[in-house]
């Protein structure tokens, strides 16, 4: 008898405390789960903070380089030919002003980017004339789409960086897209030098490409002809 009390005693117990066990249960869950939400949140939000950090400072080295660049150019071209460089320098600095206007924005649209590479193109063709050649074919739809900001003029500069261009020594640039991916193409004419300067160029294009889209750049180097893929962001 004093056995079925007991029981009788120990389920009205359950029965009367038993939801306070499970309400003091749930509130020290819920408030273990707001503490890993919040530490989640700021390790997330000091992860963001390097990410933005870390591609500005692949940013910051692009318009210092691209002006040294073309400076160093236009110096010659004062002692060479002082009309062609008044011209140059004219055309130096309505591109300089597009590519800093640019520089403010991390992607932009490809059409806007393919616009800037035909200035700089055009640009380029100024100081080699006849030793430069391009072409660019790119779809309605394709222009619509998404770019890193900036990113062609790299490409751009890494040919004439690495190739020997005159009118003995001929390079033609191709630029297409096809399949999400933006393809800029050259001949090789291939000055000599390290494989660390060679790779310089191309890594930054990588990781400044690798903080928006987990699609790769694609390389096809051979001995006559590089090929560089870009990928095209679908949205920003």
């Amino acid at each position: 008898m004093s056995s079925e009390k007991n029981y009788q005693n120990t389920l009205h117990s359950i029965v009367l405390f038993g939801p306070f066990f499970m309400y003091v249960i749930t509130l020290v869950h819920l408030y273990y789960l707001k503490l890993v939400s919040k530490q989640e949140k700021e390790q997330l939000t000091q992860e963001s903070l390097e990410s933005q950090l870390n591609y500005q400072q692949l940013k910051n080295q692009l318009s210092p380089h691209f002006l040294f660049n073309n400076i160093n150019v236009l110096t010659s071209l004062i002692e060479e030919n002082p009309k062609k460089a008044v011209a140059y320098s004219e055309n130096l600095s309505h591109i300089y002003r597009y590519f800093l206007e640019q520089e403010k924005q991390d992607v932009v649209l490809v059409k806007d980017e393919i616009n800037f590479a035909k200035s700089y193109l055009e640009l380029l063709k100024d100081r080699f004339e006849i030793g430069l050649n391009f072409t660019i074919n790119i779809d309605e739809i394709g222009g619509e789409k998404y770019i890193v900001s900036t990113i062609l003029q790299q490409v751009l500069e890494n040919v004439v960086k690495h190739n020997t261009i005159n009118e003995t020594n001929i390079v033609n640039v191709k630029i297409t897209s096809e399949e999400n991916y933006l393809i800029i193409e050259n001949n090789k004419n291939q000055k000599l030098k390290t494989v660390s300067e060679s790779k310089k160029g191309i890594e930054n294009i990588k990781k400044r490409i690798a903080f928006f889209t987990d699609k790769k750049v694609i390389i096809e180097d051979s001995e006559t002809r590089f090929i560089i893929k870009l990928p095209i962001l679908e949205t920003v």
